[in-house]
């Protein structure tokens, strides 16, 4: 019982050390009413279509690498902060978007399974080079005082919804020990909980375009069709030759069906010309 006091005082301790710093983790309200009103002709500003077009890349790159959707979500929340406090040209999104999804595979994603900045460029189809994304990252870590952990006290109406949908009367009193301990008044968690059932119910209707990997379409340059295609390059297998009796039409027509023309393997014979086994073992054979 004492240790189960103990972690939840420690819990607790963590919770509210992370609501402190939570205005740090959210997009500024100016920077997100700007881009709003941004029109998608303005060639100097970035608006709100510009902004999501680079976020459907963003999941677009998430579901080709495997990465979780932590990762996709930790890279939208980066993208956004950094495009409410600078003044960046649409030009320049590509490069933010793929450095703050790098950021974010680094963040969430086992060191073994971040793909190398490389592949990044090329899947991304990004005309940037890899100097340009390291100088970007650099950019916006510094920017964004990037850390580790990334508090919210939307985290806690994820929670209280989840709990409220249980109709379990002991979860939601946790929920209220931890809004107290954490000095949530009322009115901000019902305004967050409203904000969450609205945005999942949005997401609930059938008029959400959702996204569906199978849908999920590459188009690909040409030499990058070939680079990728020569990763996994695979050679038909070929039919077993028998051991038994041979008979010398029959492997003449096989030998046709097999490097016939068309056959990636030639035609017949060293020099294109005469049966595709010597004489001798023809003969050897009767």
């Amino acid at each position: 019982m004492r240790d189960l006091q103990a972690i939840e005082t420690l819990l607790l301790k963590e919770l509210q050390s992370c609501c402190a710093k939570e205005d740090n983790f959210l997009p500024r309200e100016t920077g997100l009413k700007l881009m709003e009103s941004t029109s998608t002709e303005n060639h100097s500003g970035v608006s709100a279509k510009c902004r999501d077009d680079q976020v459907e890349e963003l999941w677009g790159l998430t579901s080709f690498f495997g990465y979780s959707t932590q990762t996709f979500v930790q890279a939208v929340n980066l993208f956004d902060r950094f495009l409410t406090i600078m003044k960046v040209q649409p030009k320049h999104l590509p490069c933010i978007g793929v450095g703050c999804f790098h950021i974010a595979a680094k963040m969430v994603e086992e060191e073994s399974n971040i793909s190398s900045t490389h592949d990044l460029i090329r899947i991304s189809q990004s005309r940037f080079t890899v100097s340009d994304l390291c100088r970007m990252e650099k950019i916006i870590s510094e920017k964004l005082s990037v850390e580790l952990e990334a508090p919210s006290v939307l985290a806690l109406s994820l929670i209280a919804q989840e709990f409220e949908a249980l109709h379990s009367i002991t979860l939601l009193k946790i929920v209220q020990q931890f809004q107290r301990h954490l000095k949530i008044s009322d009115s901000e968690l019902l305004h967050w909980k409203e904000l969450v059932a609205k945005c999942m119910t949005e997401y609930r209707s059938s008029e959400c375009n959702k996204p569906n990997n199978k849908r999920l379409v590459w188009i690909v340059s040409r030499r990058t069709a070939q680079n990728l295609q020569a990763n996994h390059f695979s050679v038909p297998g070929l039919p077993t030759i028998p051991e038994g009796s041979w008979d010398e039409s029959e492997s003449e027509d096989s030998s046709e069906d097999i490097c016939g023309e068309d056959s990636p393997y030639g035609s017949l014979g060293s020099d294109g010309e005469g049966a595709f086994f010597p004489s001798t073992f023809l003969s050897s054979k009767k």
